[in-house]
């Protein structure tokens, strides 16, 4: 009997380990990165990621506009891999994500100007400042390279939704939502994994 509650327990541990992820102990557990397109438009950013666990990472980005409706906009997101062969933070992904920004209308000026000339209401109570919220899910894959695989790409694609939250109505919201709110994502990041 005692043989046989051996043999049962090897088993168990052995099954246990074969069917677990097989984790590199000197596989990188953090990444940090940047979006290289999105210095084209001005809009400069960066990531932080860190594994929780072999198929969990969490992390945030951040991003400041600049431009019409400049300002901060902070991602924190959560990441699940799906991956046996590696893990987190490399390989196929899911992402949950929330979004909070604040941003500086610019179209208040402009409607101003608009309202002194034609004596037509058009807005007069456009704050200078807005806080946008949102949220958004996505798929992705990450791939480490370079000798010590401590190159990181990034690509993202998924959907969002990004809005200012006060009430009412005026043309700084509603081009905001056009512009900024946009409801698909497509990311690019390229970065340095330690």
């Amino acid at each position: 009997m005692k043989n046989l509650v051996v043999i049962i327990l090897a088993v168990t541990i052995s099954g246990l380990s074969l069917f677990g992820q097989s984790v590199k102990k000197d596989a990188p557990s953090t990444v940090i990165s940047i979006r290289p397109l999105s210095m084209l438009f001005k809009q400069p950013n960066i990531k932080l990621e860190h594994a929780a666990s072999s198929n969990l990472s969490i992390g945030g980005e951040a991003t400041y506009f600049t431009g019409a409706y400049s300002g901060i906009k902070i991602d924190p997101f959560v990441r699940f891999y799906t991956n046996n062969s590696k893990a987190a933070p490399e390989g196929f992904y899911f992402q949950g994500k929330f979004s909070m920004g604040n941003h500086e209308a610019k179209l208040s000026d402009l409607t101003e100007q608009i309202e002194d000339q034609t004596d037509d209401f058009i807005d007069l109570n456009s704050d200078k400042r807005f806080t946008a919220l949102g949220g958004g899910f996505g798929v992705g894959h990450q791939w480490f390279a370079g000798a010590d695989n401590n190159f990181s790409i990034d690509l993202f694609t998924g959907l969002k939704r990004y809005k200012p939250t006060q009430n009412g109505i005026n043309i700084d919201k509603a081009i905001f939502g056009l512009t900024r709110g946009w409801p698909v994502e497509f990311k690019f990041s390229l970065g340095y994994a330690f």
